[in-house]
């Protein structure tokens, strides 16, 4: 993975917050510049009903200019997926950041749905 001088390493902790257009929107974008991580449109669209959040964070650079992402949905049964999409610094900038309140109650919500492993016998 190549770091450029300019990463700032406070949008790897900083987790943004999107709905699916906007979702969608980032990996259209990604496909027109020709990035290689351009997310998962088709999968998206067909779940999109039982996508319930949006986060999106850095996971380092993938050249000038672009952030290499990863965009985790939160489904309605509270099961997590995820997967890549590479991102302009300037449509990162511009999303909202995701409250340090709201990450705890969504950290919360996964832990309550987590699912409990049966003693083996």
């Amino acid at each position: 993975m190549k770091w450029t001088r300019g990463f700032r390493r406070v949008h790897q902790s900083e987790f943004r917050v999107l709905n699916v257009a906007h979702l969608q929107l980032l990996s259209e974008r990604a496909k027109q510049a020709k990035f290689s991580a351009v997310g998962r449109t088709n999968w998206v669209k067909r779940q999109e009903p039982n996508i319930e959040s949006v986060l999106i964070h850095v996971f380092g650079t993938q050249g000038p200019g672009v952030y290499r992402c990863i965009a985790t949905l939160i489904m309605a049964r509270k099961e997590v997926r995820y997967f890549t999409l590479d991102v302009s610094h300037a449509d990162f900038i511009d999303l909202p950041v995701l409250t340090r309140s709201r990450l705890a109650d969504i950290g919360g919500e996964l832990l309550r749905a987590a699912r409990h492993v049966p003693v083996e016998c």
